[in-house]
């Protein structure tokens, strides 16, 4: 256990970068590279960590199940996210998953789904979105992730599609309201469909 000061934050990815006071001999080790792509459904990854404490990593091994927007525990904001079937616990938030064929990071694990019923869902923030994170840093510059700013609603009802003008078999999502809806140049405004 070493102590460490944190450099930057984002919360809105819960991704914070950390340097450590000490100086420690690294002689011989090598930095991982962070992918600059997304990695495609049934893409085997390794997650890495610490869960439940103890003095050796853990390391679990499990698919990409999922490539989409989700919501983060942390900011409660929709952000994309990698979903993985490999076992994600208390202790491997903030751990390394890994492209298990090219030791590649492909993403840093965050949180899991707990429901009744799901098993094996964990989440991880993917390459593309830490590389961003880490030149905003880099750059001392305010790190911020894109957003459409506004709320929205996935049309998932048919009455919902019906009731603007959607076809049945179409999918959308509503928008219920925009952060800058007074702002001139402003796009979206509640009740568009995208």
């Amino acid at each position: 256990k070493l102590q460490a000061k944190v450099v930057a934050i984002c919360h809105e990815i819960d991704l914070a970068l950390l340097t450590v006071d000490s100086e420690l001999d690294l002689t011989g080790s090598q930095p991982l590279e962070v992918a600059d792509r997304l990695p495609h459904v049934f893409d085997r990854v390794r997650v890495c960590g610490y869960p439940v404490g103890g003095n050796a990593c853990s390391i679990t091994e499990g698919v990409i199940s999922r490539v989409e927007v989700q919501d983060y525990s942390h900011s409660l904001r929709p952000g994309l996210a990698l979903t993985v079937d490999a076992a994600i616990n208390s202790g491997n938030s903030g751990g390394p998953l890994l492209d298990a064929s090219t030791g590649e990071i492909l993403g840093v694990a965050f949180q899991k789904l707990v429901a009744q019923g799901v098993e094996l869902q964990g989440h991880a923030v993917p390459g593309p979105l830490i590389r961003r994170f880490l030149e905003a840093a880099g750059e001392r510059r305010e790190i911020l992730m894109p957003s459409l700013n506004c709320d929205l609603q996935a049309m998932e009802s048919q009455a919902l599609r019906l009731s603007k003008g959607l076809p049945s078999e179409k999918a959308g999502l509503l928008v219920l309201r925009s952060v800058n809806e007074d702002k001139k140049g402003q796009r979206l405004t509640a009740g568009d469909v995208l």
